[in-house]
C-alpha cells in the first residue's frame, strides 16, 4: 500500500482496550498510545499477511536502516501490536507476527492512507 501522507508525518493513535476482571464484575478500559511513523504502516501491513523474520522485513523494504527497523519493531512490540517469537533450533531465529490488538490498527491506518 502506498501511503504518502503517513510516510512524511508522524501520527499518534490512541487505542482503547476493554478488559474484564475475572474476580470482579467491573470492566476497565486501558488506553494504548502508538506513534505511527514512516515505517510503522509498512511493517503492520506486511505482518498482516504472514510472520516475518527481521532480515526478511529489511530486505522487503530495501531502504530502511537496521537501526530504524529495530526501533520500529521494539515500539510495536512494547505496545502489544506485534509479538516477538524466538525459536531455538540449530540457530536462534526471531520471528515477528501481528497480534489481535495489532490487527485492530490496520483499519484506521488504511483509512488514514486513503
Amino acid at each position: 500500500m502506498n501511503c504518502r501522507l503517513i510516510s512524511t508525518h508522524m501520527f499518534l493513535i490512541a487505542l482503547f482496550r476493554e478488559t474484564r476482571h475475572h474476580e470482579e464484575s467491573e470492566k476497565s478500559v486501558t488506553t494504548t498510545a502508538i506513534f505511527i511513523g514512516r515505517w510503522t504502516p509498512k511493517v503492520l501491513f506486511s505482518l498482516k499477511k504472514r510472520p516475518y523474520r527481521h532480515g526478511e522485513l529489511r530486505r522487503r523494504f530495501g531502504s530502511i536502516s537496521q537501526r530504524m527497523l529495530t526501533k520500529t519493531l521494539r515500539n510495536l512490540e512494547s505496545t502489544g501490536s506485534i509479538a516477538r517469537h524466538v525459536t531455538r533450533s540449530k540457530s536462534v531465529a526471531v520471528e515477528y507476527s501481528l497480534t489481535h490488538f495489532g490487527s485492530t490498527i490496520i483499519a484506521p491506518l488504511r483509512n488514514m492512507c486513503r
